[in-house]
């Protein structure tokens, strides 16, 4: 062409600054703490309920032996047991029509204080172990 090598090697410069500037607008928000256990994801289903629930990302799952998910710090009922799950990936509305299956961290680091459970549960020693049993390590 007629472009000058100059002018040339100035729109690939102005094409990484596009592409620079996609990634930096990734939200950076502290919720994976470490690259090692590397990051899995699975998908996971919560069940629909009598009201509309909103759970936020980095909020910890268990599975029942009864079937579904709950939102971790859950009491068991009566012949259940729960056992750790998996970290939400995304915030999340479930509605009261319809089940809502999600993306879930099923490995990886995460820091405990980026952490959700069930509101007047504290994360104790023993439940950090159990999730560290399926790959998901708590900072």
């Amino acid at each position: 062409g007629s472009k000058s090598k100059s002018e040339r090697n100035s729109r690939k410069g102005h094409k990484m600054r596009e592409i620079g500037k996609s990634i930096g607008n990734t939200n950076f928000d502290g919720l994976i703490a470490d690259v090692s256990p590397e990051i899995s994801v699975k998908a996971g289903t919560l069940k629909k309920g009598t009201a509309e629930v909103s759970y936020k990302r980095g909020t910890l799952f268990a599975s029942s032996s009864k079937g579904g998910l709950v939102i971790f710090g859950t009491a068991a009922g009566d012949g259940e047991t729960l056992t750790p799950f998996g970290v939400l990936a995304d915030d999340v509305t479930v509605g009261k029509t319809e089940d809502e299956t999600t993306a879930f961290y099923a490995r990886g680091a995460f820091r405990a204080s980026k952490l959700t459970v069930k509101s007047g549960y504290t994360l104790g020693a023993s439940d950090i172990a159990a999730f560290a049993n399926i790959g998901v390590k708590i900072i």
